[in-house]
C-alpha cells in the first residue's frame, strides 16, 4: 500500500513537470501532503517546475528527497535550489495529522428498551466492522452498529474501516434502569391544621436529579421536603421526580384542608378595692399562646385604668387567630385624701376628698375610717376631724369599707397660742382681731399673686410678716410699719397659705388662698 501511494505521488509530480514543457518554464515548488497509516503518519511531496534538469530539494527536517514521511504535526518548509545552490523557490505546509474517523457509543432509550449505537456508521462509500466489548470481554462482532437490549456493564466498541484503520471508543457505563416508584406522605406541621409537611417516598436505581411539588394553589417548589400552608379547601397535590438518567415519575393525591376551628373566648373583669383599676383576664378553651389587646401584643391578664371598650384577639402556638372577645370597662375615679383647716378659737383639722367637700365635724360618716398622724405617729381617729392641735406635720389616712385607702400629703400646722380670734370672726377668711390695734385684713382673698395687708389703725411699731405653706414651711418674710402693705407671692404654687403677723410679743394669723 505504501509503495503504491509513493509511486502515485511521484507520478503526479512527473506529470506536472512534463506538462510544463509546452510553455515557458519558471522555477516553482509546491508542498503537498497525504495522510497514511490511519492518521499516524503523512507523506510530504514537493511538486517542482524547473527550466533545467539539475536542481536540489531540501526540507526543513534536513531531508533532501522529493517525498518524505513525517509523524508529527507542525510547519514544514521545502526549498528549491539550482545546480549552483541558488534558492529559486520555497513553499510551506502546515500539517495536522488526524484519524480518518473516531469511534464512539451513544445510548438510545425507547419505549421498547435501550440500545447502544456505535459511530461512525456505514455509508455509500464506506464500510465498517464492529466489535463490542463488555467489561473488556468481546461479546459481539459484525457489520451492525447497534447493540440491542444491553445488560448492565462497561461497554466499548472497536470500529475497523475498509482501509484497515481501527479505532476504539471511550467506555460507556450502562445500568439497567429499574422501574421508578414515586409516592409521598404528609402530616400536620407543628400545630396548625392548615400547614402540612411533605416527605417523598421514592424507589429508584439511579440518583434523583430533581423534585417538583405542585400544591394545586398555583404554587410550586423544587425541594425534597417542603412545608406548605393552605387556605381551607380541596387541593390536588402532585410530586414529579426526575432521575439523573432522565427517568420521571409522578404521583397525585387529593388533600382536604379543614377550616380553622374557633375557640371559646371570654373576658373576666376584676376591679380593685378602689375601683380605679380593673384587671382583665382572658379565658379560652383550649389555652391560647399569644394575645393582642386593642391590636397590641400583651399577656392574658392586663390592668386598665381608663374606661372604654377593650378587644382581645387570641392565637395558638402557630400564631393562627383562634377567637376574639370584647368587653366594656368602667373605671371609677379614686379618691385622694387631703387636710383642711377650720380656724377658730381652737383650730380644727378636717379630712376631705381632693376636689370635694370636707367631711362634716361632729358626725362620723358611715363607710369610712380615719387615722390621724402627727410627725408620723398616730394621734387620733376614727373621726374625720382632730382638735387640740400642736405645731407639727399632720397627715390623715382615709380607708373605705371596700379596702381602698389614701394617705394625705403632710399639713404643716403652727400653733398660735399668743393670740386669739374673736368669736364673730372665727369663720372669716382674711380677718383677725387685734386687742390693741383693731383689725387686720388681707385682700383680695382669694388672690392671683399679690394682696394687701391693711390694719384698721396706724402701727406704732414694726411688725414681721411671714407666709407659710400648708406643710409648715416658711416661704416668704418681710417687715413693715405701713398701715397698708402690698405683699407679692406670685411666684409661689397655687394653694392655701397661712400669713403670720408678729409684733410686740403677739402673733396673729390669717388664711390666704392663692389661685
Amino acid at each position: 500500500m505504501m509503495r503504491t501511494l509513493l509511486l502515485f505521488t511521484l507520478l503526479l509530480c512527473l506529470t506536472v513537470h512534463a506538462s510544463a514543457t509546452h510553455k515557458p518554464v519558471r522555477w516553482s515548488v509546491q508542498a503537498c501532503s497525504l495522510v497514511i497509516n490511519c492518521g499516524k503518519n503523512a507523506l510530504l511531496t514537493a511538486r517542482v517546475s524547473a527550466p533545467e534538469p539539475r536542481y536540489t530539494i531540501s526540507w526543513s527536517t534536513g531531508q533532501r528527497s522529493p517525498v518524505i514521511q513525517v509523524g508529527r504535526n507542525g510547519r514544514y518548509v521545502v526549498t528549491l535550489k539550482d545546480h549552483k545552490g541558488i534558492v529559486r523557490a520555497r513553499d510551506t505546509i502546515n500539517l495536522l495529522l488526524k484519524k480518518p474517523f473516531e469511534a464512539s457509543i451513544r445510548l438510545h432509550s425507547g419505549a421498547s428498551g435501550d440500545t447502544l449505537v456505535a459511530y461512525p456508521q456505514n455509508g455509500r462509500l464506506t464500510r465498517y466492522a464492529y466489535q463490542w466489548y463488555r467489561n473488556d470481554t468481546l461479546v459481539r462482532k459484525g457489520a451492525s452498529p447497534r447493540y440491542v437490549a444491553p445488560v448492565s456493564g462497561v461497554y466499548k466498541v472497536a470500529v475497523t474501516g475498509i482501509t484497515g484503520c481501527r479505532d476504539v471508543s471511550d467506555t460507556l457505563t450502562y445500568r439497567v434502569a429499574a422501574p421508578l416508584s414515586v409516592d409521598y406522605t404528609y402530616k400536620t406541621a407543628y400545630c396548625s391544621e392548615q400547614e402540612l409537611a411533605f416527605t417523598p417516598v421514592v424507589a429508584a436505581a439511579d440518583s434523583i436529579a430533581s423534585y417538583l411539588w405542585d400544591f394545586g394553589d398555583q404554587t410550586q417548589v423544587a425541594i425534597p421536603n417542603p412545608v406548605h400552608g393552605f387556605a381551607p379547601g380541596h387541593y390536588t397535590v402532585s410530586l414529579t421526580v426526575t432521575t439523573v438518567a432522565g427517568q420521571t415519575g409522578t404521583v397525585s393525591k387529593q388533600i382536604v384542608i379543614p377550616p380553622v376551628t374557633p375557640w371559646d373566648v371570654s373576658i373576666v373583669q376584676h376591679p380593685n378595692a378602689c375601683g380605679d383599676a380593673v384587671e382583665l383576664q382572658v379565658v379560652t378553651s383550649p389555652q391560647a399562646r399569644y394575645f393582642e389587646w386593642n391590636g397590641l401584643p400583651d399577656r392574658d391578664r392586663i390592668t386598665v385604668t381608663r374606661s372604654g371598650r377593650y378587644v382581645v384577639q387570641v392565637y395558638d402556638s402557630c400564631t393562627v387567630l383562634r377567637g376574639t372577645a370584647t368587653v366594656d370597662v368602667t373605671v371609677q375615679t379614686a379618691f385622694a385624701a387631703e387636710i383642711r383647716i377650720i380656724p377658730g378659737v381652737t383650730d380644727t383639722l378636717v379630712a376631705a376628698f381632693a376636689g370635694g367637700a370636707a367631711f362634716p365635724t361632729g358626725i362620723p360618716p358611715a363607710g369610712y375610717y380615719f387615722t390621724w398622724y402627727l410627725n408620723g405617729t398616730p394621734v387620733g381617729g376614727p373621726e374625720p376631724w382632730i382638735t387640740n392641735l400642736v405645731s407639727g406635720q399632720y397627715t390623715v389616712l382615709i380607708e373605705s369599707q371596700s379596702g381602698c385607702s389614701s394617705l394625705s400629703a403632710p399639713f404643716g400646722y403652727i400653733a398660735g397660742g399668743a393670740f386669739s380670734l374673736k368669736a364673730e370672726n372665727t369663720l372669716a377668711m382674711g380677718n383677725i382681731a387685734l386687742s390693741d390695734s383693731g383689725r387686720v385684713s388681707a385682700f383680695p382673698n382669694p388672690s392671683p399673686g399679690q394682696f394687701n395687708l391693711r390694719f384698721s389703725r396706724p402701727l406704732e411699731k414694726t411688725v414681721i410678716v411671714q407666709v407659710y405653706n400648708m406643710q409648715g414651711r416658711l416661704v416668704y418674710t418681710r417687715t413693715t410699719q405701713q398701715q397698708q402693705q402690698l405683699i407679692d407671692i406670685a411666684g409661689l404654687p397655687k394653694g392655701q397659705y397661712l400669713v403670720h403677723i408678729i409684733g410686740d410679743g403677739e402673733r396673729k394669723t390669717l388664711t390666704l388662698l392663692l389661685q
